[in-house]
């Protein structure tokens, strides 16, 4: 079912004004806002991968 080519979601957070986008990580692990290919709402293109808690829960 799962092909590794495809693009993972993930929560990612601008690292410009903070806020959290629904994101897709391509496989060579750029991350993309679903639904915003140009980037953030303020025009960073820059982000970070937030932790879940269902990640690391034991």
């Amino acid at each position: 079912m799962g092909n590794q080519a495809e693009k993972e979601r993930i929560l990612a957070q601008c690292r410009e004004c903070e806020t959290v986008y629904t994101s897709k990580r391509d496989p060579d692990g750029s991350i993309v806002p679903i639904g915003r290919k140009m980037g953030c709402q303020c025009g960073s293109t820059s982000f970070i991968e937030l932790e879940s808690e269902l990640n690391t829960s034991s």
